[in-house]
């Protein structure tokens, strides 16, 4: 069966899928917050990061996160820090890509 090219508009919503799981797990994770979340925190944002080719499509995927976990109802759930853990992470890889990307 012959399925054409996703839209611009589906590709955009399947970022925004892509970006409402990798927030759930990351408040899944902050709630059982125990030593050596943070290396669990950060694949899962590796992961959601891997689906952006590109360094603009992937500054642009840091910064809904980032976004996304700046929001108050998302700070009230923020446990052990690993919202200021995964933010240093995010501007460890943003380097990362500048760099290859140069």
């Amino acid at each position: 069966m012959y399925s054409p090219e996703p839209s611009r508009v589906t590709r955009c919503y399947y970022g925004m899928d892509t970006l409402d799981d990798t927030v759930r797990s990351i408040l899944a994770l902050a709630a059982t917050y125990k030593p050596g979340t943070i290396i669990k925190a950060e694949r899962v944002v590796d992961e959601y990061l891997d689906e952006f080719k590109g360094y603009r499509a992937r500054r642009a995927a840091m910064d809904a996160l980032l976004r996304e976990l700046a929001s108050p109802e998302r700070q009230a759930r923020n446990r052990g820090g690993l919202f200021e853990l995964i933010e240093l992470h995010l501007k460890r890889r943003h380097r990362e890509f500048a760099h290859l990307f140069q």
